[in-house]
């Protein structure tokens, strides 16, 4: 229904509704993919959705980055942590408690891979409540 919704040209949604895009709703889907127990379509998706993400969304792109990384962690650790380390550069100018919640569990994911410690180093300098 998402879907339909987005391709009628003029389908009465108001202006200031703007974070109904479908680059978000691709986002939407890889989260809903990777919950599901589906990490190889929720990759697809979440990199249909960053790929198709303004430059404007810097709250949402960390978020979608460790969405990804949490898809490729069991897979690709290397990239899960690239994703994870991406995510974090931004997070440190633009903190945003959803991708701090997301962080995490990355983190727990990549625990026993060689990059959890960094990771989780990292993690609780930017999710520390004087931040």
């Amino acid at each position: 229904m998402a879907e339909a919704e987005l391709t009628e040209q003029d389908n009465g949604t108001p202006g200031w509704f703007d974070f109904y895009d479908p680059a978000r709703l691709a986002g939407f889907a890889g989260n809903a993919e990777l919950l599901g127990g589906n990490p190889l379509a929720a990759q697809t998706w979440l990199a249909t959705a960053l790929d198709g993400l303004d430059e404007k969304s810097v709250k949402q792109r960390p978020v979608l980055l460790l969405d990804l990384a949490a898809a490729s962690a069991t897979v690709d650790p290397a990239q899960a942590a690239a994703h994870a380390d991406d995510a974090m550069s931004i997070m440190e100018n633009a903190p945003y408690a959803t991708a701090v919640d997301r962080m995490h569990d990355v983190v727990a994911a990549l625990s026993t891979s060689p990059y959890g410690p960094q990771l989780a180093e990292r993690a609780a300098v930017l999710a520390a409540p004087s931040r």
